[in-house]
């Protein structure tokens, strides 16, 4: 079965698996979650010491609702935003994003829901 979902992909694509292997994974189409990247993009804020109203004027916003939205996880920083914040606060724009697989990773690890992680990781880090 997930040979011959292989094969249809490329079929209806014409690309070959991602990062040069010769199978598809579950792991490499997970989703965005959107919840734990807001919650990711607060522990960076609060880490770095950026108030929202320094990632504002930094990122050029008129106001700094749209950070508050990504906090919460309503929307997502476009593409552009999450480079610049990659920048400030020094990591890859990647590790500003969390699938669904990571939370379920993370649930299972931890037994927690992802609130109280967060609170974990704010205090620990």
């Amino acid at each position: 079965m997930g040979e011959e979902r292989e094969y249809k992909a490329v079929r209806e694509t014409g690309q070959e698996p991602a990062y040069g292997t010769d199978r598809y994974t579950e792991d490499e189409y997970s989703n965005i979650d959107m919840k734990l990247t807001g919650m990711l993009l607060r522990l960076y804020m609060g880490q770095s010491g950026y108030t929202a109203k320094e990632i504002q004027n930094f990122l050029h916003l008129s106001c700094p609702q749209p950070i508050y939205r990504w906090m919460s996880g309503k929307v997502l920083p476009s593409v552009n935003h999450l480079y610049v914040l990659s920048r400030l606060f020094g990591c890859h724009m990647e590790a500003l994003l969390a699938t669904e697989r990571d939370g379920q990773v993370i649930r299972s690890l931890w037994g927690l829901d992802r609130v109280l992680l967060i609170r974990w990781l704010w205090v620990v880090g």
